[in-house]
């Protein structure tokens, strides 16, 4: 049986399900391990709708347009359309994951469900030595993956079982031409030189690939049961990541939810390892941390949460609130205050301690004046004998430092404290028995 036979029984097996009614892209450079892919899917699926996909990265000048041209002219031959993409800005010299990006974006654009890839037995030991060295995990250890979703579609690579060599053997036997990427002698990349220099030595002491293979496939098994694991506990899909059903289990799951967490809409953040892991370390630990991402925005842990929080600062003068109309404050929330009859109901809804005192209170009728807390600030709360720091207050009250500069704090005329919502008014404001009248003080969201 010749290697194309052997192949055909591959990707049976591996693209067989996929295909369906389905129009198939193959991403095709032109080298060596793509033509061979290009070939043995036409042999092997000869009615099946084709579509080739080659991504000019115009990293070569006359060589990368004669490598598109090239790839359009066999697709010809065989009968198969072909869509030919380009990198419109490029950058010259531009790193591999860049390269990769613009890849990627091209694919995705494109009228595929399915996109195959000519990824082979080097390519698992190069991508799993690259990734070694930049302290990877077991997902990112475990590619390339024979089967991997990627937006909205799903690619395949089903030739990871056979070696470069097997590629061309089989392309020399069939007489089938490929292009030769000159940029796979320039070691000013690092996967070139792991292929030149690291693999060679590898080679003379064992099987690498095989090993390493297997070693890929291994992980991978590792990999998604975390992801079964974590699915069934949490979702980490929502703007923030809530992990009380993650306590007390092993820290390999918060980290899996953490970086999950990470690349997801609408944020999508990107920090170095070295950030990650401080991060996770309190989050395991759950102890509340913050991580500055950008202009007055953090990454905040706090009781088990996980979210991007703008912290705002409010600096405006000290204002009159008027009566019997709406104050809208800068973070959204509002105030209304109006005066009312001190009735025998209202006192004796007043004494029945019923009020939710941390959005209203009746206070003795007066000038109200607003104005953001500010360090320092203290008073008496009723029921208190004597004065304490706003910020004490806010601390026994579990309140967030995050909302703290936005609340805003009820002042009399004479600037003693009066109220601030979600805390206990002052001693100053409470009602007394020759009282006719009373201010109702109402703050909503």
């Amino acid at each position: 049986m010749s290697l194309m036979d052997i192949s055909a029984l591959c990707f049976s097996k591996e693209v067989g399900p996929y295909l369906g009614r389905v129009v198939v892209g193959i991403a095709c450079s032109g080298g060596a391990d793509s033509m061979f892919l290009l070939h043995a899917l036409k042999n092997s699926f000869p009615a099946r709708d084709l579509l080739v996909l080659h991504f000019n990265h115009k990293q070569r000048g006359e060589s990368s347009d004669d490598d598109a041209n090239f790839v359009a002219a066999v697709s010809a031959q065989m009968g198969l359309k072909c869509v030919i993409g380009e990198w419109e800005n490029a950058i010259p010299h531009a790193s591999e994951g860049r390269l990769r990006a613009a890849r990627l974006a091209f694919f995705a654009q494109q009228p595929v469900e399915v996109i195959c890839f000519g990824h082979q037995l080097e390519d698992i030991a190069e991508t799993l030595l690259m990734r070694l060295t930049r302290g990877s995990g077991s997902e990112g250890l475990s590619a390339p993956r024979p089967i991997s979703r990627v937006g909205q579609q799903t690619f395949l690579r089903p030739l990871l079982n056979i070696s470069r060599s097997n590629i061309r053997a089989a392309l020399h036997e069939h007489g089938i031409a490929w292009r030769e990427d000159s940029s796979n002698d320039n070691e000013d990349y690092f996967r070139n030189r792991i292929r030149k220099q690291i693999l060679p030595i590898l080679a003379e002491q064992a099987d690498p690939l095989r090993g390493m293979a297997r070693s890929r496939m291994l992980l991978e098994e590792d990999n998604t049961a975390v992801d079964f694991w974590l699915n069934s506990i949490v979702n980490v899909n929502n703007s923030q990541l809530d992990c009380t059903p993650l306590i007390g289990l092993p820290k390999a799951l918060f980290r899996r939810a953490l970086n999950r967490h990470l690349r997801s809409e609408p944020h999508a953040l990107e920090l170095d390892s070295n950030a990650v892991d401080l991060l996770l370390e309190h989050m395991y630990q759950q102890q509340t941390f913050q991580l500055n991402i950008g202009q007055h925005t953090f990454l905040v842990y706090e009781d088990h949460v996980l979210q991007v929080r703008e912290k705002k600062v409010f600096n405006f003068p000290v204002l009159a609130v008027p009566q019997n109309t709406a104050l809208y404050w800068p973070d959204g929330s509002h105030i209304f205050i109006e005066s009312t009859p001190l009735t025998a109901d209202l006192r004796t809804r007043l004494s029945s301690k019923t009020l939710n005192n941390t959005i209203e209170i009746y206070c003795k009728p007066q000038d109200i004046l607003a104005r953001t807390w500010v360090d320092g600030d203290a008073y008496k709360p009723i029921g208190m004998h004597g004065h304490k720091k706003v910020q004490d207050l806010f601390t026994d009250r579990k309140i967030s430092k995050w909302v703290r500069h936005s609340l805003p704090v009820f002042c009399s005329s004479d600037g003693q404290i009066l109220w601030i919502p979600g805390l206990p008014p002052a001693d100053d404001s409470k009602l007394s028995l020759q009282d006719t009248a009373a201010l109702h003080l109402v703050w909503s969201r």
